[in-house]
């Protein structure tokens, strides 16, 4: 969705890095993110022949490249966007994901969830993925100047949190009405509806998650209903 708003690409050149990668760190269950050289090799690799200041990507395999990116394109810019847990394990649980290996999901030893992974409910293992990609994100976030970073939570991304988004990356929507409409809607979904998570799994996730949740400006109420309060820029301590 921040893609198509921005005019920007979604998960550029991510088969190429994929193949080149991660099928060989995934079979061997290492991370290939595991120092600051490699991830550097894989920014200046992902990006070769690009022009940096023109490139606007939306791309999951950013959260594992904050401090790569960072140390290569000092003038870049990041927008994490972020939805409650309950809405994420929905959408990742119609698609699937609670079936994958963790390696799949780049989760790899050392990374918490992945030693219990085979004994956790589906519920669980969206919750303990949600909390390790969200929690990397911010653990490199925040050691970057303020400035140069900022957090949407998507469901309160209307025209005014556009308007503040296109300020701080200086960039003007292209197409701003894809927030009014379902990009990259769950294929299940249509199915399962909102009563895909049994009440069990509800409170699975608000005990796991809660921290986190109450860290990016979520509550408990808030949770259930699928609400949030307004977008933080570099606001953590």
């Amino acid at each position: 969705m921040l893609a198509r708003v921005f005019g920007g690409r979604h998960e550029f050149r991510v088969p190429y890095i994929a193949e080149k990668y991660l099928a060989e760190a995934r079979s061997a269950r290492r991370s290939p993110f595991s120092s600051m050289a490699s991830r550097i090799a894989i920014v200046l690799d992902l990006h070769q022949g690009v022009d940096p200041p023109t490139l606007i990507d939306a791309s999951n395999l950013y959260l594992y490249l904050i401090d790569a990116l960072w140390a290569v394109y000092s003038e870049v810019r990041f927008i994490l966007g972020v939805r409650n847990v309950r809405d994420f394990a929905r959408s990742a649980m119609a698609r699937g994901w609670h079936q994958r290996r963790p390696e799949e999901l780049m989760i790899f030893p050392g990374d918490p969830g992945y030693d219990a992974w085979k004994t956790l409910s589906p519920a669980e293992r969206m919750a303990q993925l949600w909390i390790h990609r969200n929690g990397l994100a911010l653990r490199a976030l925040t050691r970057l100047p303020a400035e140069c970073w900022t957090i949407v939570r998507i469901e309160e991304l209307d025209a005014s949190e556009l308007g503040r988004l296109s300020e701080f990356a200086g960039v003007t929507p292209g197409d701003a009405g894809a927030i009014q409409r379902r990009v990259n809607e769950g294929p299940n979904l249509a199915v399962t509806g909102s009563h895909l998570l049994a009440p069990e799994d509800e409170r699975t996730l608000r005990r796991t998650a809660d921290p986190l949740m109450n860290q990016l400006g979520y509550t408990c109420k808030e949770v259930r209903q699928g609400s949030a309060s307004r977008g933080m820029r570099g606001s953590f301590p």
